[in-house]
């Protein structure tokens, strides 16, 4: 890593930073702007639904708080994918980093808040989920990524940090990378978006009544 980019060395960089600093060098994630052409608008599009559907309190909340979750987790997908585009770039690289880690933390802990979110909004239905575009080990992950994310505070307190780590995961050019919970690979990443994606499109454009009796 050059001395103009960021202006220590490189195992410094690694051992202050972030592990693997020095050596990620950018990546091109997958385009998801495509994969719903409403993606933008799933939350006004339910919101103009509830004007001609009667749907019982608890269902409503639950599924205005799953889509604007999907709808923040694709967003900032999308910020990631500019900024880890960009990062190869001359004066980007450091800084560009942390925002790029920003913008991952929030992807993840929104997405996996929207799938808690529409598990339960499937229980209330008495439905079980049904994944079309990820697999349940890639679920996993993802929960297990915003489980420390979330509790961060609790991680540091316990000592559960390993020395030189600085962060809760890292970039790596496979994908989020975390010394206690493997990889989150950027594929995976895609997939279970690409699966909130599909929920979300079908719930933001149509809502099955539910009779306001009996709530």
């Amino acid at each position: 890593m050059s001395h103009a980019r960021f202006p220590l060395p490189p195992h410094l960089c690694d051992a202050h930073l972030a592990p693997g600093f020095s050596e990620f060098s950018g990546v091109v994630l997958e385009d998801l702007s495509a994969v719903h052409p409403e993606q933008r608008h799933w939350l006004f599009n339910y919101v103009l639904n509830q004007l001609t559907h009667s749907v019982k309190p608890k269902y409503r909340e639950l599924a205005f708080n799953h889509l604007r979750r999907a709808q923040g987790a694709l967003d900032a997908y999308h910020q990631l994918r500019r900024l880890l585009g960009e990062y190869g770039a001359p004066g980007k690289r450091a800084r560009s980093y942390f925002p790029a880690l920003d913008q991952a933390e929030i992807c993840v802990s929104f997405a996996a808040q929207a799938f808690e979110l529409s598990n339960k909004l499937l229980l209330l239905s008495g439905d079980t989920p049904v994944y079309q575009h990820a697999s349940e080990q890639e679920l996993t992950t993802l929960r297990s990524f915003y489980i420390a994310c979330k509790h961060v505070a609790n991680m540091l307190d316990g000592s559960q940090f390993e020395a030189p780590d600085t962060v809760v995961f890292w970039f790596t050019q496979e994908g989020l990378q975390s010394r206690k919970r493997g990889v989150l690979t950027y594929q995976s990443l895609a997939n279970v978006l690409r699966e909130l994606a599909y929920d979300a499109s079908v719930l933001a454009s149509y809502i099955s009544p539910v009779p306001e009796s009996g709530t």
